[in-house]
């Protein structure tokens, strides 16, 4: 990745989970790591509770330098809300911000709890949540979820890039289904839905075309699922080291709102998730 990865930083496993991930894929271009706490305004004239929490911070970038001595590690204490200041910190130009979750996802296991998704919707750059027991030894391939090639483009260029960097596979998935049809033959729900498994391939093989020129040396598998988006891409990603998704949002009374499908995925997260950001520009598709 190029740019700072900012790494939302608590006293919890999360955010050791976080900061491991961030170690391990601050990539070739040796991005920076921003160990990244916000303190209350309150506790912020609070002068023992700011020495603590400066201590704290500081011990966790000395841990991090330690585990990973060829990263640079950073930190920053910030005052404010939470949320926001974690969304002003990537207008800078981050190359992606790290939270740590329980395994149970947003509903269960909270950590930032899951006004949090919310960050997904309104980050300037890709957000990634991190389960506190997503261990890599057991996890492989990175799998990005397509609905429209054209929308999708920098989610494939971002999930070519993290397969490419930890010489992982890629897997592309397409899910679909068919709205029932009152009445319908089998003949003609047939030939709809064969109608609609081309138009998944052709989908599909656009998508590999984008991330090939991304990594034209990657291994690319690409998989049409008949089922709801959220269920198909939580299936299929289990095993995986990190799955990655476009964003789904639209505009709502509050500003941002996250689709349907981020939204299921993020509360039944099981694997490293990667969201990105609307606003981010667009990766180029060529090394």
């Amino acid at each position: 990745m190029s740019g700072n990865i900012i790494v939302g930083i608590n006293e919890s496993a999360p955010s050791r989970a976080a900061t491991s991930w961030a170690l391990d894929h601050s990539g070739v271009d040796n991005a920076e790591v921003v160990l990244t706490h916000v303190m209350t305004v309150t506790d912020s004239h609070d002068a023992h509770i700011v020495s603590v929490a400066s201590a704290r911070l500081a011990d966790h970038a000395h841990t991090a330098r330690l585990a990973a001595p060829h990263v640079t590690v950073s930190s920053e204490l910030r005052v404010g809300d939470t949320l926001n200041e974690l969304i002003e910190a990537t207008s800078g130009g981050a190359a992606a911000i790290v939270i740590g979750t329980h395994k149970t996802g947003f509903v269960q296991g909270r950590v930032y709890g899951s006004r949090f998704i919310q960050l997904a919707a309104a980050a300037h750059c890709p957000v990634v949540f991190v389960p506190s027991s997503s261990g890599r030894s057991s996890h492989t391939g990175v799998v990005v979820g397509v609905k429209g090639v054209e929308l999708d483009r920098t989610a494939l260029a971002f999930a070519a890039r993290e397969a490419a960097s930890t010489g992982s596979r890629l897997s592309i998935v397409h899910c679909w289904t068919l709205p029932d049809v009152a009445d319908e033959t089998f003949t003609a729900h047939t030939n709809r839905s064969m109608l609609q498994a081309l138009r998944a391939d052709k989908t599909l093989a656009a998508a590999e075309a984008i991330a090939r020129a991304v990594e034209p040396a990657l291994t690319i598998r690409t998989r049409s699922i008949r089922r709801p988006t959220a269920e198909g891409l939580i299936e299929t990603s289990a095993s995986a080291l990190l799955l990655v998704l476009g964003q789904s949002q639209h505009e709502g009374s509050a500003g941002r709102v996250l689709g349907h499908t981020v939204h299921d995925v993020l509360m039944n997260l099981a694997v490293p998730t990667a969201i990105m950001a609307v606003d981010a520009p667009a990766y180029a598709t060529a090394t």
